[in-house]
């Protein structure tokens, strides 16, 4: 069957107005898409995204109207009790309107970021963009959250079943809407479904989101403490994992023309701004072959024993991301022993990331929050 070209694509879809919000005509093709599918193929999870905007307001020719100002209002304004004595009076009422005003001020303002909201299939492949909003730098969670429940019961009348709600780190304000609590001590991860009671509906971070932001973790506090369980468990010269063992790494091999692992420099391990959030840059720190380099070279008189220690935690976080990122490398109930090798490395990560310290004082990171979130959700939700 011959595929059409671009420009005949075009022609066929002009005519769908993408205005900000739910996409309408989009939800009214899906019934014709999960028609096909089967029980098992409409299992899917929400994806939300954003994006940074240069703030402008343009025209669109499709809806013949302007686009650019924020369709969300942004989060309401909080007063301690010495300003609501000293502003509102104690009147709870007048303190509501203010807020309910300042919130929806940032409809009159340019926007200077996109929500995308995306399906995705859980258990096959599919995905299909559903809606969007333009947001200022805030944004009320409990205005988003009565838009997500709408996306969900959309999706129910179209017979697809959203079982996970997926998002960045960025902004958990929606988390606490939701009522998700996971932090050192907490593990709330789901919810009864607002739709269907009877079922779970889960909530967790973007795992590629987290990938990034355990190298930036490492990146800024320059070093992490093992447990020492884990340490002697696991046979660990040390329980110290640097960032410095990275850095001798990019000096031996700086002059050689066939380096141990290829990807990694310098430049790395001090980049700023944007580029730290770029994924190549993240995946180039965190790979197996940097795993292996620093083992190779912790048995040389250039290494030293505790590089063992930073290479086991780059592996152990690696694997993690490729069963997280791509399940069927194990957790599908096919294969059990994979299955179960899979379970015990939940375990092991959860164990990791819950008693880890990182910083000076060490403190609760929220990169912890979202690998612990992430592996509580996914083993909970391979075994319904």
């Amino acid at each position: 069957m011959p595929i059409p070209s671009l420009r005949v694509v075009r022609e066929r879809l002009k005519h769908i107005k993408f205005r900000p919000g739910l996409l309408t005509e989009v939800f009214a093709f899906l019934p014709g898409k999960t028609a096909h599918m089967t029980n098992f193929e409409v299992e899917a999870m929400l994806g939300i995204d954003e994006m940074s905007l240069k703030p402008a307001e343009e025209a669109d020719p499709s809806t013949n109207s302007y686009i650019g100002k924020c369709t969300l209002p942004r989060s309401k304004p909080k007063y301690t009790k010495k300003e609501q004595a000293l502003l509102f009076n104690n009147d709870p009422k007048l303190m509501e309107e203010e807020q309910q005003k300042l919130s929806n001020s940032a409809l009159d303002t340019l926007a200077t970021k996109a929500m995308v909201f995306i399906l995705g299939g859980i258990k096959s492949r599919w995905k299909q963009t559903i809606a969007y909003h333009f947001t200022s730098s805030s944004y009320c969670a409990e205005t988003l959250k009565k838009f997500i429940i709408e996306i969900l019961q959309k999706c129910h009348d179209c017979r697809l079943t959203v079982r996970v709600l997926v998002g960045d780190m960025g902004n958990r304000s929606w988390w606490q809407a939701f009522g998700i609590d996971v932090g050192p001590r907490t593990e709330k991860f789901w919810v009864p479904h607002p739709i269907r009671p009877e079922m779970r509906f889960y909530v967790m971070p973007d795992t590629v989101h987290l990938l990034k932001n355990c190298v930036e973790m490492l990146r800024s506090n320059k070093q992490i403490v093992i447990p020492n369980h884990l340490v002697q468990k696991h046979n660990l010269p040390s329980g110290l994992v640097k960032l410095d063992h990275l850095d001798q790494l990019c000096r031996f091999q700086a002059d050689m023309k066939w380096k141990l692992a290829p990807k990694l420099n310098e430049d790395l391990l001090k980049i700023e701004h944007f580029d730290k959030m770029r994924v190549h840059n993240a995946t180039d720190v965190f790979n197996p072959r940097v795993a292996a380099a620093l083992k190779f070279l912790s048995f040389t008189h250039c290494g030293e024993p505790g590089m063992r220690t930073t290479a086991w935690f780059i592996s152990t976080f690696v694997q993690w991301f490729k069963i997280v990122r791509t399940p069927m490398f194990g957790l599908g109930k096919k294969n059990p022993e994979a299955f179960q090798a899979a379970m015990g490395l939940f375990d092991l990560v959860l164990d990791l990331f819950q008693n880890m310290k990182v910083g000076n004082p060490a403190e609760w990171k929220p990169v912890q929050t979202g690998v612990k979130a992430s592996t509580l959700v996914l083993k909970d939700l391979v075994r319904v």
